[in-house]
């Protein structure tokens, strides 16, 4: 099967809350490409596309040799600019395609015959994702909401990690098992500082409910993140932990003291014993 004939996956924009997702898909896509300098978004002036090569004057037949030579030189190099011009048009096609085919929003009514992708998705950036001011004012409410203790600090942590679990899985797991997570701004700042490096990436789990009919790829579990170090001191998850699962208490095995001693002081930091908990949660949801 050829390349023009494969299967392709196509995540579907069509609500905002999808955006996310749909983005880090477009992404990957565009990344496969080696075009993302001439889509992205945040470009600054206009993309430095490649230019078609001029054509090649073929000199006289009596020319002198050295005319000769230069000229088959010439045309070589334009042969060469040819093909990386011709292959970046194919590929600024393809995007165009799946920027098209991709998003069932009213906004792409306006946009469907534009011409370049860099133009499609520097306005549905502009229209779709939020504004530094509307972020600005998102941040004064959390403010006002926290001067006036009408939100639980360790709860809006919790809650943020378990939205973006949605997002990026991976990274989100991770900051659910941290010790030291730190203040619910410090989360906000990290996750922003994340998605800036790496956009995020679309969970398998929800993936089937964005993809198009012709997808034919069946949606694997995502995988997890390495361990960290447990409240009991060893180096594992806590679902792993026969001190917090009854279900890893094997035959014969008999806890120590010391360790049960550490372990129910750990559990008296409420944001500890929160971070057990779901994790015993999920997990039970991850192997179903």
């Amino acid at each position: 099967m050829d390349e023009d004939t494969k299967t392709t996956k196509v995540t579907i924009l069509k609500f905002e809350r999808d955006r996310d997702i749909w983005y880090g898909s477009i992404h990957g896509f565009v990344r496969s490409k080696r075009i993302w300098d001439l889509v992205n978004p945040d470009l600054e002036g206009e993309p430095a596309f490649l230019k078609e090569p001029k054509p090649i004057a073929r000199p006289p037949k009596d020319t002198d040799p050295d005319t000769k030579e230069e000229y088959k030189l010439d045309l070589a190099e334009r042969k060469e600019g040819m093909s990386r011009y011709e292959r970046e048009q194919q590929a600024l096609s393809k995007c165009r395609d799946q920027l098209v085919s991709g998003v069932d929003h009213p906004i792409m009514k306006e946009l469907v015959m534009e011409e370049h992708s860099y133009v499609i998705l520097k306005a549905l950036k502009e229209r779709l994702w939020p504004t530094e001011p509307e972020r600005r004012r998102e941040e004064n409410t959390y403010g006002d909401m926290k001067k006036l203790k009408l939100i639980d600090k360790e709860l809006a942590t919790d809650e943020l990690i378990e939205a973006n679990e949605r997002i990026d899985p991976i990274y989100a797991l991770g900051w659910e098992h941290r010790h030291d997570r730190g203040t619910f701004d410090k989360v906000i700042g990290e996750f922003q500082r994340h998605y800036e490096k790496k956009p995020a990436v679309h969970k398998p789990k929800y993936q089937a409910a964005f993809l198009s009919p012709t997808s034919s790829q069946t949606p694997s579990k995502p995988t997890r993140p390495v361990s960290e170090t447990c409240i009991c001191g060893l180096r594992h998850w806590y679902h792993q932990c026969a001190y917090l699962n009854h279900e890893h208490k094997t035959n014969g095995w008999v806890e120590d003291p010391e360790i049960r001693r550490k372990v129910d002081e750990a559990l008296k930091d409420p944001a500890k014993k929160n971070g057990v908990r779901k994790s015993l949660q999920k997990n039970k949801a991850y192997k179903h």
